[in-house]
């Protein structure tokens, strides 16, 4: 069988999507973390969480106010990750498995602009 050349594009990876790992880690795409300005300057974001669609929404903490009172925003990390196994435990998908969620737009909770994502589900 003849060598086949693979290119190293990563095209296909491109895009705002957020993932939750195995692990009960959240990890925001490059392009989410660069439209939020995800920094060790400024690494919070709030999350939620809509069970039975399975979508999970994110909005910086000074553009939520009433949604969110009394919550502590998620600090993620240089590479875009934060521990989340309460989202994994709310939201009754199996553990040990790793889920994406992809980009759906925007979302108003109670006046309040969130930026939502759902869940890709298996073709099968």
């Amino acid at each position: 069988m003849p060598l086949v050349p693979i290119s190293s594009d990563q095209s296909r990876s491109r895009g705002k999507y957020i993932t939750l790992d195995k692990f009960g880690r959240l990890m925001l795409s490059s392009d989410l973390r660069k439209e939020f300005n995800i920094n060790a300057m400024y690494p919070y974001l709030h999350v939620a969480y809509d069970v039975e669609n399975h979508r999970i929404g994110i909005q910086k903490p000074d553009l939520v106010r009433k949604s969110a009172t009394g919550i502590e925003p998620f600090k993620f990390d240089k590479r875009g990750y934060t521990y989340a196994r309460n989202i994994v435990d709310k939201s009754g998908l199996p553990k040990n498995q790793t889920f994406k969620f992809v980009d759906a737009g925007h979302e108003f909770v109670e006046g309040e602009r969130w930026r939502l994502f759902e869940l890709v589900r298996d073709k099968n």
